[in-house]
Order: structure tokens, then sequence, then C-alpha cells
């Protein structure tokens, strides 16, 4: 009955926001046109009330054929565009349709309409209607310009070498039979490369000849250099390749034409490095996953080179493996998440080789709940040194990793002792609970390396760190053992694990502080203690063992030596003897 109530609430949900959705698509209806003011984008109201206009936000798309759209975040437009007429608030009458933005020509480098190539633009528009943000979908225009009647070529001094890091000297061709004036800027970027530094993507270059430049009819002009920028770059020349580029330019002050360019960097470089594969093995649940990691060392060798009998440049690449690598530790493995203008470091919180020569299992940490696209890069003294690449059914570099931290607690009664128990078992701790009552709460562990609170005076960091909390549910009045797994292949190299102690950190006080009667279980190696709450711990060595019991006091001198009162104790031992003896006898 519940099941069937469930899914009628469901089905009731999900038709009722295809209608919300629908009768807003139909509410409101957006339009463009092309015309010699820009581009123009125009609201209808079809509801039965005057709506009033507040505010207009776009993301735009252009789409070329054969060519991968280029995209622009929400937020593209400027003071250089007219909104709502100019006013602050435009009134919509049922049923009219009013211009809500004039869209104004632009720069070289922007998704405007004044690109002379053919294409289709994608605004996806934001509308402020009584003061409600409503997404209103994609209007779609095919921009299609007049010809400027030109037939240029765009290229570059080809091929250059890597070796001697030139520069790319753009050249442009005039086949159109007439001169023809450009102005500047040139807009460049690489395509399917790095973006280039501080996260820009594109770079404006201006003329070799200044602002302006002829270019006689049938002839060729080096119009712009394109310097070589960092080696993560797009602009990277110190390597052989075929770089392609997208370019943008201002011709006889009628429009921009747009084309894509490659150029040739030729050579050949070799180099050796690592390399291998990696798979996500488990989630730990603990804030932690295992990864599985083969290292080999590998020669590789790439280069861009001449094909004489097609007759064009080629890049070649081959790999050669010499053998598998072993003896890594976690200072030779780097976790990183791709993300927007950068990327994201995880955590290595341990490395065991296994017995497979060159293989690994790595645990990983430092990421929210959740899938996680990662790569694992491979290092040698700190030194990059290449990638592993994804195995099993992902391709590439990156795989998905899943990392979760929260745990039920199963309890089940102890005949024997009446009490309700249960255990949580982590990779790097054990939880046992005692309980008089039934226990229905979840618990988050969380497993780091290190911790944001600086290590108590006189102790030194083990790298075992833990954030353990009720998540959900109440303990009670719960006994807790805690067991902290160590290992002295993860710890620091040198510390004594006799030495090793379990701190937990006072929030109130600030500060760590050094649990009571708390047991290194060397066998075992585990680290056992009796909690009264959680928060975050930390296992440190320290300089000198804290006396977990203070000894006993020495007891005052009474002016009797302690032979004395021995002696006078056997007497009365003795005295009370013979009397119980005489009174028998009697």
């Amino acid at each position: 009955m519940r099941k069937s109530l469930a899914l009628a609430l469901a089905c009731m949900l999900v038709f009722g926001l295809m209608n919300f959705a629908q009768a807003e698509a139909n509410d409101y209806e957006l339009s463009a046109a092309l015309t010699e003011e820009g581009l123009e984008v125009s609201l209808t109201n079809n509801t039965q009330e005057p709506i009033t206009v507040t505010g207009v936000e776009m993301a735009a798309r252009v789409e070329l054929e054969s060519q991968d759209p280029l995209s622009w975040g929400r937020n593209v437009l400027d003071e250089s565009d007219e909104l709502l007429g100019g006013e602050e608030e435009l009134v919509i009458e049922p049923g009219a349709t009013e211009l809500i933005a004039l869209i104004a020509p632009g720069l070289p480098d922007t998704w405007r309409p004044n690109n002379a190539a053919d294409h289709t633009l994608a605004l996806k528009t934001w509308v402020r209607i009584d003061d409600i943000f409503h997404n209103l979908g994609e209007v779609k225009i095919d921009l299609e310009p007049e010809p400027l009647g030109l037939e240029l070529v765009l290229g570059s001094n080809s091929p250059t070498q890597h070796i001697d890091v030139e520069d790319v000297v753009l050249t442009l061709t005039n086949n159109t039979g007439a001169s023809i004036t450009i102005s500047g800027p040139v807009v460049v970027q690489g395509i399917d490369h790095w973006s280039l530094e501080e996260g820009r993507e594109r770079v404006r270059l201006g003329l070799t000849a200044g602002d302006t430049m002829t270019i006689p009819a049938g002839e060729t002009e080096n119009i712009a250099v394109l310097e070589p920028g960092r080696d993560i770059s797009w602009r990277n020349f110190w390597s052989p390749q075929l770089q392609n580029l997208h370019a943008w330019i201002n011709v006889d002050g009628e429009g921009l034409w747009w084309d894509e360019i490659t150029h040739v960097i030729a050579g050949e470089t070799s180099d050796t490095g690592l390399t291998g594969g990696a798979k996500f093995t488990a989630d730990n649940l603990d804030g932690t996953a295992t990864l599985t990691v083969n290292v080999e060392e590998a020669t590789f060798s790439s280069g861009v080179v001449w094909n004489e009998s097609a007759g064009n440049w080629e890049e070649a690449h081959s790999m050669v493996i010499i053998g598998p690598v072993t003896g890594m530790s976690k200072e030779d493995f780097a976790i990183l998440k791709p993300i927007k203008d950068g990327v994201e470091f995880g955590e290595v919180l341990s490395v065991r080789e296994t017995s497979t020569p060159g293989t690994y299992e790595l645990v990983i940490g430092g990421f929210k709940d959740g899938e996680h696209d990662i790569y694992v890069e491979l290092r040698a003294d700190g030194e990059f040194m290449g990638v592993a690449q994804a195995t099993d059914e992902e391709e590439g570099p990156v795989f998905t990793v899943e990392i979760s931290s929260t745990k039920p607690i199963p309890s089940t009664l102890n005949p024997e002792s009446g009490k309700y128990e249960a255990k949580l078992e982590f990779p790097v701790a054990n939880i046992s609970f005692s309980s008089d009552s039934q226990l229905t709460a979840e618990l988050s562990l969380r497993r780091k390396g290190s911790s944001l609170n600086p290590a108590p005076a006189g102790a030194e960091p083990a790298g075992i760190f833990m954030d353990i909390n009720v998540v959900a549910g109440d303990l009670g009045d719960s006994e807790i053992t805690l067991e902290v797994k160590y290992s002295l292949d993860d710890i620091p190299v040198g510390m004594n694990e006799n030495n090793l102690r379990l701190f937990r950190f006072n929030e109130d006080k600030g500060e760590w502080e050094e649990l009571p009667d708390q047991e290194v279980d060397t066998d075992a190696k585990v680290i056992r203690v009796h909690l009264q709450g959680f928060s975050e711990f930390g296992v440190f060595e320290v300089e000198q063992i804290s006396e977990e019991v203070p000894p006993t006091e020495e007891l005052p001198a009474t002016g009797a030596p302690v032979q004395t009162l021995f002696y006078l104790g056997m007497l009365l031992l003795l005295g009370g003897i013979a009397l119980t003896a005489r009174k028998q006898f009697a």
C-alpha cells in the first residue's frame, strides 16, 4: 500500500513539474533577429496579466560547421548592449512583444554576430520577471553575413623548429585582385591545447605595421608574431606538434574573417619516464578510496616528420616499456582532480607495494563524499615523470572514484552480557560499542593525513588523523572502545611505535589533549583507548611517555622502624596462638 502511494505521489510530482515547465515555456516566448542595429532579442507575454521585466542575462554558444562549438558563460552582456530600451524596467502587456535586448557588435574575440563566417548563434536567456528570474531556454539564429568578396589565405611561416624555440609568424596572402586593408588586433586561440597563462585561452596580437596594414593584390605579408608561452600553455613551441589555431581578423572595416590554421613545429624528441595503469578498487567508507596502480619505466619518442610519399607533415609517437618500477613511496604519487581553471590535489595517505613487482595499492583522501574524476601522476624525487592511464572500461588518464564516510551502527543484543553491542571496522580503526539500550545512530569517520591544528608541544605527527562524529541518532550511555591501526611502513621513518600516543582535539580549549589509559599493542599494531565522545583525533610520537597513573606518594616516617614493627607483630601473633591452645587443653 505504501509503495503504491509513494509511486502515485512521485508520478503526480513529475507530471506537475512537466506542466509547470510547459506553462513557463508557453507563458513567455523569446525571438531573435539580426538587423542593421545589431542582434535584437524580443520577449512575448502570452499570459493574461501585464508583466514587469527588470533584468536580462545570457549565455552564448557559437556553432560552426565541422568545428567544436565556442561557449561563453552567463552574464555575457556588457555596457555596449542596450537592455530594456535603456530603462530600469519594462512593462509588457498581455499578448504584446517587446525588445528586451539589443546586442551591439563586439571585438574580434567575442561571440557577437559580426564574425563573418556562417554560423549558428545559440543564446540561453534568463529574464527577471516580477522580481523572479525565469530560465527561458535557448533562442537560436542562423547568421549568414554578406560575403566580403575576398579570397584570403591565412597561414604561418612553416615549419618552425622546436629546438630553437622559434616564434610563430602569421602571414596573410591577398588573392582578391585588389588591395585590402586590415586593422588590429589579430586574435588567435589554440584548439584542443592547454589554456594560456592566467587562465586566458586567447591572445590578442598587434599588427607588425601598427594599427592598420595594407596588402596589395597578390602579395603576402607577415601581419603578426605569436611568441612562445610557458611549456604548459597552448603556445608551447618546445614540443614538436601540429598546432591548430583559430584566428579573427578585421578586413576593410566591413567585418571579421575567421579561419582555422595549422602550424607545424617540426622535430623529434626522446625521453625516459614512467607510465602504467590505474583503477578504482574500493570505497573504504572512511573518506578514502583504494586505487590499484602499476608503474613501468619507459622511453617515449614523439615528433613531427615529413612524409615524402604523402607529401605532408605527420605526427609520430612511440613508447617502449623497459620494466616495472619497484620501491615507490607516497612522495612518488600525486592525485589530481581537474576543475575549472586548474586542478584540485587529493591526498595520498598510504602506499603498499603488492607481491607483483611494480603494482601498488594506494589509499587516497582529501575529497568530499561523492564521485570524483581524478588522475594519478607518477613522480620520481618530486619530479613529474608521467601519468597512469585508466584501466578497465574507462579511457584516457581520468577515471572515477567514489568516496563516502558514513556508516550506521547495527547493534545486537548479547544474551551473556545483556548489553546491546556493535562494532564498526574501518581500514584505519575499529570502534566497539556497548549499551543498555539498542543503538540507532550513524557515525561518520573521515581519515586524513594531516591536521590544520598545530601539533602539541614535544610531539611529532605520525600522519594518522581522523574526524569522527555522530551524524544521526544518539549513542546514549554507550561504552566506546577505539582501536587505531598503524603500520610501520606508513608512519615516518625512525618513529618509535612504543612512543605513539592518541590525542583528541579539544574544541573548547583549542588544543590537543592526550587521552588517558591508552595501550599501544605492538603485536596487533593498534592503539587502544576508551572514549567518552568524538572529535578530531591524531596519532603523535611523544618525546617522553607521560605516566598514566601518578606514582604512589611515600608515607611519612613514624619513629618506629619497619623491622621493629615486624618483630612486634610476630610476638603478638605467637602470643595469641599460645593463649588459644591453653584454653583448648583446659
